[in-house]
């Protein structure tokens, strides 16, 4: 006879915010290696702030991505906004 320990189902990840987004200011981090390819950084992340689908993950989800999968580089900039449209206004700045 063998026996096997069936392994436990791992639960999908779930958004790290619980309540609504606009109640606290999320900084969104971008670093880049020139000033140009800072800017590129912003409006690459222009539409995705400009989003509105549901299925997308939230503000603070984008901003805990951005701090802990991107490198650090000289130059930096930070968006601090509560809510998409306040992260477009940063962005387009």
């Amino acid at each position: 006879i063998i026996l096997e320990h069936v392994p436990e189902e791992q639960p999908v990840a779930e958004s790290v915010t619980e309540g609504p987004e606009e109640s606290v200011l999320v900084p969104w981090v971008v670093s880049a290696k020139s000033e140009g390819a800072l800017r590129g950084q912003a409006e690459r992340l222009l539409p995705y702030a400009r989003s509105r689908a549901e299925a997308e993950a939230s503000v603070t989800d984008v901003a805990l991505s951005l701090v802990t999968t991107r490198s650090v580089f000289e130059h930096r900039a930070v968006v601090l906004a509560s809510d998409r449209a306040g992260f477009v206004d940063g962005l387009e700045a």
